[in-house]
């Protein structure tokens, strides 16, 4: 279960992570 919820939240934060960098890009980008 654990180990379950520790993926999850890797998940989680990698999404976040991409989503910011993702960001930054496109206004660098602009």
């Amino acid at each position: 279960m654990h180990s379950t919820q520790g993926s999850l939240l890797v998940v989680f934060f990698n999404l976040s992570e991409l989503m910011q960098i993702k960001h930054t890009g496109n206004v660098v980008l602009q």
